[in-house]
């Protein structure tokens, strides 16, 4: 007989693949992907319960920040934008419309972060079904204190390239300081290279990039929004976009998508010393 960590544990590791097989087909409506889920989201409830875990939006929350690290297909984001139909938190899957999988790492070779950590989450849902479609009235969010790259300094200039290769991003940090008074920091943004003259010799391409949406990605690229990025594994984490909460104006942010390290070179270690433990809030 199994104890009830395995269940769990196996609950969770059969979880991932149940997603990547559901978000590949194609459902009559896309509003019905929640709720289609629903039906073995009652079953995975009773393993679940054995542990008192919480379902949110698609994801688990005593393993949400592994469930976080999903990636959708890199070429079928190059023209299609996210729904434009409130569905879920930018955080979830269910945000989509595209068949997305869970990035496969293990404990040993790319750990969580011991210094990340959930301190809140909360999705809205309609009484008739907590395990279906969210309640758009009220954004799903999740509050998580960990390592966050919000701002950089120095004349460096990180380059992350899509997973297909046809889209070159870097993660430019301005050789200029602003004063000291002004309030304000060198900010990490990541750029279309060709369009940056800036950029010096010492450039490296670093690591991967899975935009949620080239065309969020996109927007975000301008010098006025900058780009952040918590780490949830030393290799694994979030690319996040600023954005806007009632009560709340400061670091909160939406996922725009996930990214990979390489962590090699120097420019590593400058890289690696940008983070800072931060609490934030991820919505929409």
């Amino acid at each position: 007989m199994q104890r009830p960590s395995d269940l769990s544990k196996q609950a969770r590791f059969d979880w991932r693949y149940i997603i990547q097989d559901f978000t590949g087909r194609n459902l009559t409506y896309t509003s019905d992907k929640l709720p289609a889920l629903s039906g073995y989201v009652l079953y995975a409830r009773h393993i679940h319960s054995l542990t008192g875990d919480i379902y949110l939006a698609g994801l688990w929350k005593n393993d949400i920040m592994s469930q976080l690290l999903w990636w959708i297909n890199i070429r079928s984001t190059a023209t299609n934008p996210r729904p434009s139909t409130y569905r879920a938190p930018s955080w979830s899957w269910a945000s989509t419309d595209f068949k997305c999988y869970f990035q496969d790492f293990s404990e040993r070779s790319s750990p969580l972060q011991q210094d990340i950590k959930l301190i809140d989450a909360s999705v809205p849902t309609f009484p008739s079904d907590p395990f279906g479609q969210v309640d758009p009235s009220q954004r799903g969010y999740l509050r998580i204190r960990g390592p966050l790259m919000s701002r950089a300094r120095g004349n460096t200039c990180y380059r992350f390239l899509s997973e297909e290769g046809d889209r070159d991003v870097a993660l430019y940090t301005s050789p200029q300081s602003p004063p000291a008074d002004s309030g304000t920091h060198s900010l990490p943004r990541f750029v279309n290279p060709s369009n940056q003259t800036d950029t010096d010799a010492s450039s490296e391409v670093i690591g991967s990039i899975y935009p949620d949406s080239w065309e969020e990605m996109d927007l975000n690229t301008k010098a006025t929004s900058p780009i952040s990025i918590l780490r949830i594994t030393k290799n694994y984490g979030l690319l996040l976009a600023p954005t806007t909460m009632p009560g709340l104006n400061t670091n909160v942010f939406q996922r725009i998508g996930l990214f990979e390290m390489r962590w090699i070179g120097k420019e590593v270690e400058i890289f690696e010393n940008q983070f800072a433990l931060t609490t934030i809030t991820i919505l929409l």
